[in-house]
């Protein structure tokens, strides 16, 4: 009987993934987009300049 090679968690993650209709897996891919570039960008820092001495 031969051995099944040992896969790593991407790799049976992605067998999950090949089961699901392609409807499905486009769906995820939108909302892991969404979710990872909020993560992913730097939120913009208000400015403050000292106004000028009178």
């Amino acid at each position: 009987m031969a051995r099944r090679k040992k896969s790593s968690g991407l790799e049976d993650m992605l067998d999950l993934l090949a089961l699901l209709p392609w409807w499905i897996c486009v769906a995820l891919a939108g909302a892991s987009y969404v979710f990872l570039h909020r993560l992913a960008v730097v939120p913009q820092t208000a400015t403050w300049q000292a106004a000028p001495p009178t």
